[in-house]
């Protein structure tokens, strides 16, 4: 299913500065999409973290990637457990500016690779 893969934060080390970007870009074979990932704790500090990374890595990759290309989804894997729940306030932010908070196993629909929208998983 992921035909490519690179390690976003150590290539771009060198020309983001003390920017920070997101740890990987996936991409799909079949469908074309390209989909970054975070692996990072999640706790109702680090939202506003995660979302700076994002802009950050979205200015980064204006610059790199062909007019025709986009990242068609920003995902967010917990390294540990989650500390909030699905309709807290952090939550509503991070969909509000569409990042997706993937838990584990994370599968290629969960990811977004698969280009059809992934279902909310049941509590």
């Amino acid at each position: 299913m992921i035909e490519d893969s690179l390690d976003l934060d150590s290539a771009t080390a060198a020309s983001r500065g003390t920017a920070r970007s997101w740890d990987y870009l996936l991409g799909a074979r079949e469908t074309g999409r390209l989909v970054a990932v975070e692996i990072h704790p999640v706790k109702a500090g680090n939202v506003t973290e995660i979302l700076e990374k994002r802009r950050a890595s979205e200015r980064l990759l204006a610059r790199e990637l062909r007019a025709s290309e986009r990242v068609h989804a920003w995902v967010w894997i917990p390294s540990g457990r989650s500390d909030f729940g699905p309709f807290e306030r952090d939550r509503l932010r991070l969909d509000q500016e569409g990042v997706r908070l993937v838990s584990r196993p994370a599968s290629a629909a969960r990811l977004g690779l698969n280009g059809v929208a992934p279902r909310p998983r049941r509590r």
